[in-house]
């Protein structure tokens, strides 16, 4: 059995390649990455590949030992004088699909070399078609009896037969293996995937992530809850299509961190006695606008990353990150009625870090408490994603989230914040 670990910010990529890697081999077991820890955590078997970007190869995975895992990497690689090397190989972006379809098919080959005759799904296969070879049906281990002779067709009614048998899959002789393949995908529609398909499956795997960690799914409802009272309340037609905007960015890195952000930031706020509903609402609405400006949200990845290696990257990637937060404020600012704090959470909230702060650095005397409580769960949340969402290393995480905010406002709401975090059963079990 072959297994595909698929990590990329963006879902339709994902989309795409899941549904090569079917039409390549339907019997590939493919799995959707939304972060690190599953690719430890989900894997099965030897014969596994991993294909994910550059970004995320070097933020989340490089000099990891993971070769115990993976026999093959596959990283898509916009630099065409790069070479492949042992088990890693760099893939032409322009020229992804085919590159990869390439990859995975010598993988497979090599994989089932020992294997008299290889499965091929049942609904690879049509009535009226000549297949260029002798296909074959299962019986046991070692008995496969001819089903169809080469360069002849099925009849509709044997295809439906085959089916009402609960029988899967037919069989092709090892040595006719890519030449069917060839054909077969020769023949095959243009891919196409459904956003809302490929959505579905990194939302839910989301949610189960968050709960995996210990919070609490009324937390998931009620951030759910927020977000439908918030659409039916603004009505404006710039913010209707920020919500929509939000919503296409489902699957990604910036959608992933951000509903995160407003998951911890809500798990906070019953412990605040100056929280109330329209704060706590304002908080959520802040958070899920605060990193819209991104004119390309794969750039959302490299918030990781500090200022210095920010500044060494191309002009398009750079200018997009250093400016995303002034750009969209000043739009932002001319929206009716939104709230000031909400515009300053937008603008600012990557000036909190000193040196690294851009495109200014604030000072703690210029912030207040709802600005504070963004600030502290939108940095809980990138070290979630840095330590790989390690339970262990959550009372150390916190204990750096007090010496990087230990004045002003921050000093204020620290214990309680911690305290929210803490109180997480799981994460007080792991650091007991």
């Amino acid at each position: 059995m072959i297994e595909i670990y698929v990590f990329f910010p963006d879902p339709l990529t994902v989309g795409k390649i899941a549904e090569l890697a079917k039409k390549i081999d339907p019997q590939i077991i493919c799995h959707k990455i939304i972060d690190v820890r599953q690719l430890f955590l989900t894997h099965k078997g030897s014969n596994c590949v991993l294909i994910t970007s550059p970004d995320l190869y070097n933020q989340h995975i490089k000099g990891q030992d993971i070769q115990r895992f993976f026999q093959s990497y596959i990283l898509p690689d916009d630099n065409e004088t790069q070479r492949s090397k042992e088990n890693i190989h760099f893939i032409n972006q322009k020229l992804l699909i085919t590159q990869l379809r390439s990859v995975l098919n010598q993988y497979i080959k090599e994989v089932y070399d020992l294997s008299p005759y290889i499965p091929i799904a049942l609904d690879q296969f049509e009535e009226k078609i000549r297949y260029p070879c002798d296909l074959y049906l299962k019986l046991s281990a070692k008995k496969y009896i001819k089903v169809l002779k080469e360069q002849t067709s099925f009849h509709k009614e044997t295809l439906e037969k085959l089916a009402k048998k609960g029988i899967t899959s037919l069989y092709v002789k090892n040595e006719n293996y890519q030449y069917l393949k060839e054909f077969l995908f020769t023949r095959a529609s243009e891919i196409k995937i459904s956003p809302k398909q490929v959505h579905l499956g990194a939302i839910e795997s989301l949610h189960k992530l968050i709960v995996d960690i210990g919070f609490n799914e009324k937390i998931i409802q009620q951030a759910e809850s927020l977000q439908h009272h918030i659409e039916k309340k603004i009505t404006s037609k710039y913010m209707q299509n920020l919500f929509k905007t939000f919503k296409k960015t489902e699957g990604s890195f910036l959608y992933n961190h951000t509903y995160l952000t407003a998951i911890i930031a809500l798990n906070a706020c019953d412990y605040f006695d100056w929280m109330t509903p329209a704060i706590k609402e304002k908080i959520y609405l802040a958070t899920i606008l605060h990193d819209l400006g991104y004119q390309n949200t794969d750039n959302a990845l490299r918030e990781l990353l500090s200022k210095k290696e920010i500044q060494t990257l191309p002009f398009e990637q750079k200018n997009d990150i250093f400016e995303h937060t002034n750009n969209f404020s000043r739009h932002l600012a001319q929206v009716d009625k939104i709230d000031q704090d909400i515009i300053k959470i937008v603008r600012d909230h990557h000036g909190v870090y000193g040196e690294d702060a851009y495109p200014r650095e604030i000072q703690s005397n210029d912030i207040n408490l709802v600005f504070a409580l963004f600030v502290l769960s939108h940095e809980f949340t990138l070290i979630l994603f840095k330590t790989n969402f390690n339970l262990n290393q959550i009372e150390s995480s916190l204990e750096s989230l007090e010496k990087k905010f230990n004045n002003g406002k921050y000093k204020n709401i620290l214990k309680e914040f911690k305290e929210s975090i803490l109180r997480i059963k799981k994460i007080n079990k792991a650091i007991a």
